[in-house]
């Protein structure tokens, strides 16, 4: 999701920057499967854009590595996960996240969403409304304390060097005062599979669908890890606070469990 902001591309190509949990960036020619994308272009909607044009595109994305178990083609060593009856949709930076008033987030003030389950349901939750906090889009009121207090690992201050990169490029680029948001995410979460849980560690995968910058949409999946801290689920920054390598097209959505929609 960050290292690398893509400010032109070619007409009619969509290449992958660094988004902040969310980056959805369009995929080109990309022969991976992958995780879910958002799209930072700034006020302008897909169908506004009227087809691929050259906005600044933001990506955050990220690979758990190989302990994050069987590949998406085989479901054997997948867990089990069934989400709570009373999940519901909220809106953030215009991306529609899964909340459980069982399940969490128990609470959202002050930027954050805590308060998670300590179960495979609880960090699915968790990984997703961290994640799209983590963006660049949101300003840093809400990256800010987020990537504080909810990110851990050695690469923690490389993710928030990367984040806060971007999101000054982004203002920049839209004339902003430092605080506001910039922008809004484009991207749908589908589902999620979780191929390896501990109770201290959970290893996933973020179904998620996304414009392709020509008018279609296309489905990624995103792997996450996340560590229980004692008190709540957080995210683990990737090696380098680089999540470029954790996008990957998907092409069956076989072995993914759906969010149930009401």
């Amino acid at each position: 999701m960050y290292d690398d902001i893509v400010a032109r591309g070619k007409r009619g190509t969509w290449r992958l920057a660094l988004v902040g949990m969310l980056t959805v960036a369009a995929l080109a020619t990309a022969a991976t499967t992958v995780v879910l994308w958002l799209r930072g272009s700034g006020s302008t909607t897909p169908s506004e854009a009227g087809g691929p044009a050259e906005p600044t595109e933001l990506r955050l994305d990220q690979r758990a590595g190989d302990a994050a178990g069987a590949g998406p083609d085989d479901a054997s060593g997948a867990v089990s996960v069934v989400m709570p009856a009373d999940l519901e949709w909220q809106e953030v930076a215009g991306v529609a996240l899964p909340v459980s008033a069982s399940k969490g987030p128990q609470n959202t003030s002050d930027g954050l969403a805590t308060g998670f389950a300590h179960d495979p349901a609880g960090a699915v939750l968790a990984a997703i409304n961290i994640v799209v906090r983590v963006n660049p889009q949101n300003g840093p009121g809400v990256f800010g304390p987020t990537l504080r207090n909810q990110v851990v690992g050695p690469d923690s201050p490389a993710l928030r060097a990367r984040v806060e990169s971007a999101y000054e490029t982004l203002r920049d680029q839209h004339g902003l005062a430092y605080g506001q948001p910039v922008g809004r995410l484009y991207a749908t979460f589908l589902g999620f599979r979780v191929d390896r849980y501990t109770d201290t560690d959970a290893w996933l995968r973020i179904l998620g669908e996304g414009p392709d910058g020509r008018g279609g949409t296309f489905l990624s999946a995103m792997r996450v890890q996340m560590s229980w801290t004692g008190t709540d689920w957080a995210l683990v920054a990737p090696a380098d606070g680089d999540f470029g390598t954790a996008a990957e097209p998907v092409g069956s959505v076989e072995f993914y469990t759906r969010f149930p929609r009401s």
